[in-house]
């Protein structure tokens, strides 16, 4: 049940995240969503490679210690550990 929600961007959880991260891209500086994952039984983690909002291709950023798969248009953010 909680996976469910965590992973619906639609949920009340995620919505007030994404409206905390609007408020701060708007008052402090331009913030990313981290979307969470679940780990499957194999131990991997698989992430689309397409935003779930708007359907356009997510793009690799490498810097740092994880690559992120991005999409800058709903500045939304997977991290694969």
């Amino acid at each position: 049940m909680a996976q469910a929600e965590l992973l619906d961007l639609g949920s009340p959880v995620n919505e007030e995240g994404l409206t905390l991260r609007l408020d701060l891209d708007q008052q402090v500086r331009r913030c990313f969503y981290v979307v969470p994952q679940v780990m499957g039984e194999d131990g991997s983690f698989t992430v689309s490679e397409v935003c779930p909002k708007c359907s356009n291709q997510l793009s690799e950023y490498e810097a740092g210690r994880f690559i992120r798969l991005i999409c800058n248009e709903d500045t939304l953010v997977w991290v694969n550990p």
